[in-house]
């Protein structure tokens, strides 16, 4: 990585962030690399939009890149440490062996896949994405085809995933992996179950 934010968790670093991302939507280059996911686990909170607008920006964009765990996962990392021993041992003073089960935490994703040409069938790429083979995934039985411009439709499609068993990111690079067709994947929508 050429340029190294630090104190991230201080005003004159997120000040320095800010005013490199004043014209730049990511950290390297033009597209969402390591060098995004680095800097963003050197968060410990969501920054204040109304002080550093562009770093909120560039965080909510990157927390959407690497899905809602991304998330979580910080908020865990900045808790003291005393807080979270005191946790682990409420949890052990829980544990029920012949309770009930905790429910599985699922979300319902809408990805939306957009490809290179019009001429790209669309029809064929949802049956080759729905023919993945990714653990705690299931597709929605149909799928939308989309205008977007000159006769080029983008393809919606519906899943539900097991939140602690499949990562957004696996999911959008295994139908990126179809670069032929694939011109880009943003999820569109998530919500929890």
């Amino acid at each position: 990585m050429g340029v190294t934010f630090d104190n991230l968790h201080q005003d004159v670093g997120l000040k320095k962030l800010n005013g490199f991302l004043t014209n730049r939507s990511y950290i390297e280059g033009y597209k969402f690399s390591s060098a995004d996911a680095t800097v963003f686990q050197q968060f410990s909170a969501v920054p204040d939009a109304a002080k550093f607008a562009n770093v909120y920006r560039w965080y909510v964009h990157v927390a959407a890149k690497l899905g809602l765990r991304s998330i979580l996962v910080n908020k865990t990392a900045a808790a003291p440490k005393k807080a979270v021993a005191k946790k682990d041992e409420e949890e052990e003073d829980d544990d029920d062996l012949f309770g009930e089960k905790k429910p599985v935490e699922r979300s319902q994703v809408v990805i939306e896949v957009k490809p290179w040409e019009a001429e790209t069938d669309l029809e064929e790429l949802a049956a080759k994405i729905k023919a993945l083979p990714v653990e705690g995934l299931t597709w929605g039985e149909g799928h939308k085809l989309v205008p977007v411009a000159f006769g080029i439709k983008k393809l919606l499609m519906q899943c539900v995933i097991i939140d602690d068993m499949v990562l957004l990111d696996d999911i959008t690079e295994a139908i990126e992996s179809f670069e032929d067709y694939v011109q880009s994947v943003d999820v569109a929508s998530m919500n929890k179950l």
